[in-house]
């Protein structure tokens, strides 16, 4: 099975099937423009990393294209004058390769597996090649021989990676890039009314302009923190001083917990969300009469509330 997968990507990825959809621009890869920018010397590595340089020189026989893999993850599909590299973190690798021609068949096993030690801070530099028989070599070259040969090839584009250890190439002579500031926390006040009918609690009961408040409350939260394991969120609900200090208090636990379920629904994380009710202990306007009518009901509107804290994790705050 495993087999079958390899000899798979290697037919999609060989002959250009998977092409980076990059929208219109200049030396777009495609099929028909697989090769992008020409090889240039690279620059020193940070120790914690290493460069893998693979190529095949413009002089090759064989118009097929040599399928890299790189601990049996399919790198690239290195046609003739092209080149290809990632950075790995020091280690033991085995580099494989086995030639495709078009029109003819995969067959499962490899040309060539190579086992490589990489080194921290250095390049290795390996030229692909081919046998008589058509089988795919691999060599190691020195730098002062692939150098010069590798400045006439350029990088083949119109494939995609699938190894898994790959990382981002940070050079020597740059310093890591600081993390931005982590978000400051927000609080975000939602007026109970808009949200529910006076008196009542359950998600259901939350009209349509109500919905379309937290909505934009959740869009908000994922447009600003991109995932929803990167923010957490405490949601308090506040109630007026009408009823009792019992039947308060659970009024506003419930609607807490009903933003809670509704935001759920909605995509953020159930886990990263937290409730809370607090009554009618802390009112915003402290001065309303105690009778239940339209003008003292009007008073309370804004001790009828909704508060959301919002607060990035310790994950956002380190990829952000």
């Amino acid at each position: 099975m495993k087999n079958s997968l390899k000899q798979v990507a290697a037919q999609l990825c060989c002959f250009s099937l998977v092409v980076l959809s990059l929208g219109a621009h200049a030396q777009q890869p495609s099929i028909t423009a697989p090769l992008g920018e020409k090889f240039k010397v690279p620059n020193l590595l940070v120790k914690q990393q290493t460069r893998l340089v693979l190529y095949r020189l413009a002089t090759d026989k064989n118009p097929g294209a040599a399928s890299i893999y790189i601990n049996g993850a399919y790198q690239a599909s290195l046609q003739r004058g092209a080149f290809t590299e990632l950075c790995l973190p020091p280690s033991s690798i085995e580099v494989s390769a086995r030639m495709v021609e078009n029109g003819q068949t995969v067959h499962d096993s490899y040309d060539v597996t190579n086992t490589l030690v990489l080194e921290g801070g250095k390049e290795t530099f390996v030229q692909v090649f081919e046998e008589v028989n058509g089988h795919a070599l691999m060599m190691s070259v020195r730098p002062e021989k692939s150098l010069p040969e590798l400045v006439k090839t350029r990088a083949q584009q119109h494939t995609v990676s699938r190894v898994p250890e790959a990382v981002t190439c940070q050079d020597a002579g740059k310093p890591a890039p600081s993390p931005k500031p982590a978000k400051k926390p927000q609080t975000i006040t939602l007026g109970a009314d808009a949200l529910f009918p006076f008196g009542k609690s359950d998600a259901d009961t939350i009209p349509p302009k109500g919905r379309a408040l937290l909505d934009d409350l959740s869009k908000r939260i994922k447009s600003e923190f991109g995932a929803a394991d990167r923010v957490n969120l405490h949601i308090v609900g506040h109630a007026d001083k009408f009823g009792s200090t019992a039947s308060n208090m659970k009024l506003s636990q419930e609607r807490a917990a009903a933003i809670k379920s509704y935001l759920v629904k909605g995509g953020l994380s159930a886990n990263n969300i937290t409730t809370e009710g607090r009554g009618d202990t802390e009112p915003v306007v402290k001065t309303c009469g105690k009778e239940l009518n339209k003008a003292n009901v009007a008073c309370n509107k804004p001790n009828r509330r909704v508060v959301v804290e919002v607060t990035a994790t310790q994950a956002a705050e380190a990829t952000n």
